[in-house]
């Protein structure tokens, strides 16, 4: 949820109590589909970027098993 553009404008605009919750279990369990997402300090700080922007753009880095 947090390398996908998807996964980012969902938590940037969903209800806080949920984004919370949201990420609240990825820092306790991690993305089994990306392990590298991190819940860290710069979360909300990139959160508040997409609302600001109102639009989140896909990371490179997003998903490296996947191939295009």
């Amino acid at each position: 949820m947090l390398t996908s553009a998807l996964g980012r404008a969902y938590l940037a605009f969903c209800p806080k109590r949920e984004a919370e919750h949201i990420l609240a279990h990825l820092g306790r369990f991690g993305d089994p589909i990306d392990p590298e997402a991190d819940v860290g300090p710069r979360t909300q700080a990139a959160l508040q970027l997409v609302r600001e922007q109102g639009y989140a753009l896909e990371q490179r880095i997003a998903y490296p098993t996947l191939r295009a």
